[in-house]
């Protein structure tokens, strides 16, 4: 069963644990929660918003957009895990382009074929993309571009797991985040529309 971790953040006025910050995000009316059922254990502020992230035992298992629940000051300062996120997060936000090999990640919400795409796609390096035609041959399933764009839109973890680096041959494509954030990621990482990289 998934186990939420606790984090415990120290500040120069309190020590509060995410299992606290839990006990606060329960009482927020349902419209500004997330759907997952545990609170975060790590907020991260975007130029667009404020991303929520939940690990699990084995690693990250979500990261989601726009969190609009309570942000409590602890959920934004972490350690373990949690920071190594934060700091690649920061970093990617801030244009730099970085990898999130560091970063541990629980991808057992997918099924096998699923996991077997979210991994391919994280050899697609920061500025480029790859059509859903050349994911699908990655993996070994030349034909099947239509199953690749399921996983991409059944993705827990994106950004960190890149499928928006993931587009069509002649457009865009779509991103379960909505198509904004996916040109403002691929903007912020200087990608160019339609992609490079491995032929469509």
């Amino acid at each position: 069963s998934w186990i939420a971790p606790v984090f415990h953040v120290r500040c120069a006025s309190c020590t509060m644990t995410a299992r606290a910050a839990r006990s606060t995000w329960r009482e927020a009316p349902l419209s500004a929660m997330s759907t997952h059922p545990q609170a975060p254990d790590l907020l991260v502020r975007s130029p667009w918003g404020t991303l929520a992230a939940w690990h699990s035992e084995a690693g990250l298992a979500r990261l989601d957009y726009d969190w609009r629940g309570p942000a409590p000051a602890a959920l934004f300062a972490c350690s373990g895990r949690a920071a190594v996120l934060r700091d690649a997060l920061n970093s990617y936000f801030a244009g730099e382009p970085v990898t999130f090999d560091a970063v541990t990640l629980d991808l057992s919400a997918g099924t096998p074929f699923q996991q077997e795409v979210w991994r391919a796609i994280c050899a697609i390096p920061w500025g480029d993309t790859w059509t859903y035609g050349a994911v699908a041959r990655r993996v070994g399933k030349p034909g099947a571009a239509r199953a690749i764009g399921q996983a991409m839109g059944a993705n827990p973890i994106p950004i960190v797991v890149p499928c928006h680096r993931v587009i069509g041959v002649s457009g865009i494509g779509g991103y379960t985040g909505g198509l904004e954030w996916k040109r403002r990621l691929l903007s912020l990482e200087g990608a160019s529309i339609p992609g490079k990289g491995m032929p469509c």
